[in-house]
């Protein structure tokens, strides 16, 4: 992927988040995070979690597969370019970054790629944390549109959120002991 289709990527993900991103601007409720391999894990916390941010790459294979989009008549299919190279030949780590917006109490949207993230709770009550609804989607027109749910073997059984680059998640957490 060339920087600019990456950089193409990054602004498809921002606009697609906007509304959420504006809800939020200026509060508490909103973070970045970047991390190129080799970083150590990045905590931080936002609303009634600590969120542990870890490296996974944006080149890495998902738990479960990107979902395949319809062939479209009359459109090419499209080759993706090579992967970059570092000056010894070997592909070059590519930086994973993320928004992390908390919508509610327990509801968070994810946008970018790249990045594994582990919730813990900061509040009182039930200790663990689980992965409820998780929805890969966008926002259109304002509204949230749900692309698709994940579930089982996407979200670890509810115990792993692998943000896969460019994509935008809806996830909702719930707490038991």
């Amino acid at each position: 992927m060339s920087a600019d289709s990456e950089l193409a990527a990054a602004y498809n993900v921002i606009a697609h988040m906007a509304p959420a991103i504006a809800a939020n601007q200026g509060k508490d409720t909103i973070t970045v995070v970047r991390l190129n391999q080799g970083d150590a894990p990045a905590q931080f916390k936002l609303g009634n979690y600590t969120l542990t941010a870890n490296y996974v790459g944006r080149g890495r294979v998902p738990i479960a597969p990107q979902p395949r989009q319809p062939a479209q008549p009359g459109v090419p299919a499209q080759v993706a370019p090579p992967a970059p190279r570092r000056p010894d030949g070997m592909p070059a780590p590519m930086e994973a970054a993320a928004i992390v917006v908390a919508s509610g109490a327990d509801e968070f949207y994810l946008g970018g790629g790249g990045i594994r993230f582990e919730f813990a709770a900061n509040t009182p009550g039930p200790a663990t944390v689980g992965l409820g609804i998780v929805q890969e989607g966008k926002f259109v027109d304002g509204k949230w549109t749900i692309v698709r749910q994940l579930g089982g073997d996407d979200i670890g059984q509810g115990e792993i959120l692998t943000l896969r680059p460019n994509t935008i998640l809806r996830v909702l957490l719930y707490r038991y002991e």
